[in-house]
């Protein structure tokens, strides 16, 4: 029991350090990393050359930058700066402590070889874990983005299009119907109908769109927008395709609230995401298969109303 107490100890104060530093690094552009990678290989080379008299030597150290690259960026560029480490390595092997070169180049081979070993496995356990978050991060049923993932990027989305001066669409889908599907036909046609829902919505969406499901036959769109003008016929657009993939699943229809969120409105994701959720209901209680389309209006007073321009477009 008190050796697992230390296990617990110790990995909460190794995380407390090194968790910021992992989290900087994955947020971090390619050509940062290889900039961090470079400047700890130099520094690990340039201390190995000024201890080389003294008969200590860094080499474990010189695995700290190789593991950066094959982690972040890929197996090649790790192998790589390994490669040119291990030549800088056996040349100052040679010229600093006067080994024959026959040794140096052995010694050559011989690092180049732990070196892709090492990267290899690096690599190999990036991409497994690259895999395993990929699968948490979405519904294996639809494809869409899990509810904390769609809320993760969506959360991003907002602070970028903020600042950028761009604003969103935010859309939120319910099927109509859809319960009558499972209860008549069972829950393996109500599948195939959220199956079908799910690749219509993809195949409509551009790259930069972000699409999760939040929950059972309630999905959400977030879309970068040119214009605020752009809105309407985007949301009729999406509305449109998306009613013509459920034409044939025995009456199902989609209920549709579209949100326009100018870029300074100063809403939280989660009160956007309350209020397209209101739109959504509004259409539902006025017959369904339509389309209402509202747009976020600034948060400059508490007591002001936080949406306006409420408005309605049927396409039933």
């Amino acid at each position: 029991m008190r050796g697992e107490q230390q296990r617990s100890t110790w990995g909460e104060f190794f995380g407390r350090v090194f968790d910021p530093l992992r989290n900087w690094l994955e947020l971090q552009p390619l050509p940062v990393v290889w900039r961090v990678a470079i400047l700890g290989m130099a520094l690990v080379f340039i201390l190995d050359c000024a201890m080389a008299g003294k008969g200590l030597r860094m080499g474990p150290f010189y695995m700290l930058p190789i593991c950066l690259a094959c982690w972040r960026i890929s197996f090649r560029a790790g192998l790589s700066l390994g490669a040119v480490c291990a030549i800088l390595l056996a040349i100052m092997s040679v010229s600093l402590t006067q080994i024959p070169v026959s040794i140096a180049l052995g010694n050559l081979a011989m690092n180049v070889a732990s070196i892709g070993v090492l990267g290899g496995i690096v690599a190999s356990f990036r991409h497994s874990v690259e895999h395993e978050r990929r699968l948490a991060s979405y519904d294996r049923m639809t494809g869409a983005l899990t509810k904390p993932v769609f809320e993760q990027r969506a959360e991003a989305m907002l602070v970028a299009a903020s600042a950028e001066g761009r604003p969103l669409l935010l859309t939120y889908l319910d099927l109509d119907g859809f319960k009558a599907i499972n209860d008549q036909y069972g829950h393996e046609a109500g599948d195939e109908v959220l199956k079908r829902f799910a690749l219509a919505t993809r195949t409509a969406l551009r790259r930069e769109d972000c699409f999760g499901r939040i929950g059972g036959d309630e999905f959400a769109v977030l879309m970068p927008l040119h214009s605020t003008e752009a809105a309407q016929a985007m949301a009729d657009r999406l509305h449109g395709r998306l009613t013509v993939a459920l034409d044939d699943t025995a009456e199902v229809t989609c209920s549709m609230g579209a949100l326009i969120v100018p870029p300074q409105g100063g809403a939280t994701l989660k009160e956007l995401m309350r209020e397209a959720d209101r739109l959504m209901y509004a259409v539902k209680k006025t017959g369904k298969d339509g389309l209402r389309v509202a747009t976020a209006a600034p948060a400059l007073e508490p007591d002001l109303s936080l949406f306006a321009g409420d408005r309605a477009a049927s396409t039933a």
